[in-house]
């Protein structure tokens, strides 16, 4: 087979494999929260934007003196959530020409296949990265050593190590969001060591040695292009911004849920949590659940309280291990969310979020029916002969809303 028709042959093989009705599904089963999430597939394509609106407070007239309701009828309040474009992820794998001269089909999907699946495995996790964080900052650096060419990145928290990958392109800068100084250098990450909190790194642009303690670290060009999630939604404070056209300094948990204080456990704050907004959920549905780190999930699984239980069949619904924690409207189901960061936890109400895609997640690039494109001379893209080959494109598109802030809470984990 000549090298064209191979090119021909793993073009259609990889649009299959990503681009087919339902076939991402397979990607989101071991993403728990990915898997919550209800989905919709249509309304990215409607035009260039739409509004959903989320219902405030309904139309009130109560009472029993005729010329005192007629008078004083107040009318339902709503807003209304705009999405203009989606947000959008990339990704790229390449074929060097000498690959495909040499190779069968079979051949090069045994070689490259592991690799397209880690550039889909990645950029799901980096979508699920976005949900549960507020700003795009892997992490904050809190020491260096050996700095330079290959430096030694000391990280504040082991929940940053989680959310930066070896291989990774790592930009930095003073502030995890808006001004700031924005550093010079580029580094890759080679090796990370979670228990230390280290990040080993190799410089790839730049030569001026600008990183610092505090600085903050991205992946390259994401600072402050990150979707809103779940974090931004509902934020650890009342916030004092306008989303999606949505002014909500004032607005309350309407408009962006609510925020409990600690009240000396865990499993009383959750409690306690969802005594507050427990009126407010989808209770017939029973998709709600408090959301916590791997690290904080294991402190509420040692407390010793007789509200906390443990559940094969909720096990089984969520995919997850489960704790359950009883209210006043019945047991709450706990699960370990990888990418939360320990100290605050989430009580979510599955059923009042949508994420908005267009296309599967992700999906081949073949916008104009060219999967294949040549790649240009000196392409910087690893194993290609210096540009002599092809290169095939991945993309998601995505929206997250949340069309009920008020069914949802957010608390901390400790005092």
């Amino acid at each position: 087979m000549g090298a064209d028709a191979t090119e021909s042959a793993l073009s259609d093989y990889f649009v299959q494999r990503f681009n087919l009705a339902g076939r991402d599904a397979e990607y989101k089963r071991n993403r728990v929260t990915l898997s919550l999430l209800p989905r919709n597939t249509t309304r990215l394509a409607e035009g260039s934007g739409f509004y959903e609106t989320v219902r405030v407070a309904d139309a009130w007239s109560d009472s029993p003196d005729f010329a005192s309701a007629m008078s004083n009828v107040s009318v339902d309040t709503t807003i209304r959530w705009f999405v203009g474009d989606p947000y959008v992820q990339y990704g790229r794998a390449t074929f060097d020409g000498l690959l495909l001269a040499r190779n069968n089909v079979g051949t090069i999907i045994d070689t490259k296949g592991a690799m397209i699946d880690g550039i889909g495995n990645n950029m799901l996790d980096s979508l699920e990265f976005q949900l549960w964080n507020t700003v795009a900052a892997r992490g904050q650096i809190a020491s260096i050593a050996s700095p330079g060419n290959t430096p030694t990145f000391t990280m504040e928290t082991e929940d940053s190590i989680y959310s930066i990958p070896v291989g990774m392109i790592l930009s930095a800068s003073t502030t995890n969001t808006g001004a700031g100084t924005d550093r010079q250098d580029l580094y890759k990450v080679t090796s990370v060591d979670p228990l230390n909190l280290y990040v080993y790194a190799t410089r790839v642009s730049g030569s001026a040695g600008d990183w610092a303690a505090n600085d903050y670290v991205f992946a390259i060009g994401s600072k402050d292009q990150y979707m809103p999630g779940i974090s931004t939604f509902i934020p650890t404070t009342a916030p004092t911004d306008t989303l999606y056209g949505v002014a909500r300094t004032g607005g309350g948990p309407a408009v962006s849920g609510w925020r409990v204080p600690y009240q000396g456990s865990i499993a009383e704050t959750i409690q306690r949590t969802f005594t507050k907004m427990g009126r407010y959920v989808n209770r017939a549905a029973m998709r709600f659940t408090a959301c916590l780190s791997a690290d904080d999930w294991l402190l509420l699984s040692l407390e010793e309280q007789g509200q906390i239980l443990r559940s094969p069949d909720a096990d089984q619904m969520f995919g997850t291990s489960v704790l359950q924690v009883r209210t006043p409207f019945g047991l709450v189901p706990v699960i370990a969310i990888p990418q939360l960061a320990s100290g605050q936890g989430w009580l979510i109400d599955w059923t009042s979020w949508e994420l908005y895609t267009l296309k599967n997640m992700p999906h081949v690039i073949d916008d104009d029916g060219r999967v294949m494109l040549r790649l240009a001379p000196g392409s910087p893209s690893g194993n290609n002969l210096n540009g002599d080959g092809v290169e095939m494109r991945f993309r998601i598109w995505k929206a997250a809303l949340c069309l009920a802030p008020i069914a949802n809470a957010t608390f901390p984990t400790s005092a």
